[in-house]
């Protein structure tokens, strides 16, 4: 009679969630972002949210913004009665970003006055201004300073200038707190 050898079998690794959860709770004040997730438990960043989604649907742990704006995943301290750390949850993140939103344009519109024969302005995108006779005069590795303020005027004036001159080329940068710089470097 053949005597049959097992081999024991291997066994089988433990799924990232729970060994999440596991260290979170011999850790309760720890808070892991998805680089800290990825690092500790060996996994691709962009696996993260579909590896926790069961223990976080569970209840074991939550998913929320730090005080910096950044996913965090830590113990569900409702469950557990511990002192919520320094994070808010996604309801509070979103309200205060609603907050800091600016306040809606309120328009009287009985007090706006109908005018008769005013011609219409011919919208030319900057054609008629200064940008493009400014532009004109740059050479390749020429820049200009401007006010910060102008920024976004600057990035459309040669964003138009471009669409008349192909084979110009411009980049626009903010240069310290006050400035921005506008290169013509094609």
């Amino acid at each position: 009679m053949s005597k049959q050898t097992s081999t024991p079998k291997k066994p089988r690794k433990e799924p990232i969630s729970w060994r999440v959860v596991d260290f979170l709770e011999a850790n309760p004040a720890e808070e892991l972002t998805r680089h800290d997730i990825a690092e500790k438990f060996d996994i691709d960043p962009v696996q993260v949210d579909d590896a926790l989604r069961h223990v976080v649907s569970t209840g074991h742990i939550v998913r929320e913004l730090n005080s910096e704006s950044v996913s965090v995943w830590r113990l569900n301290f409702s469950k557990r009665g511990v002192p919520k750390p320094f994070a808010i949850s996604l309801a509070e993140a979103k309200k205060a970003r609603r907050a800091s939103r600016k306040p809606p344009v309120v328009i009287d519109f009985t007090s706006l006055v109908v005018e008769s024969g005013i011609p219409v302005v011919d919208n030319r995108l900057g054609k008629g201004s200064a940008w493009p006779e400014l532009f004109g005069r740059m050479e390749p590795g020429d820049s200009v300073l401007f006010p910060l303020d102008a920024k976004d005027a600057a990035s459309h004036a040669q964003y138009a200038y471009r669409k008349d001159h192909p084979g110009v080329m411009f980049t626009v940068r903010k240069c310290g707190p006050e400035h921005c710089r506008v290169w013509r470097t094609a």
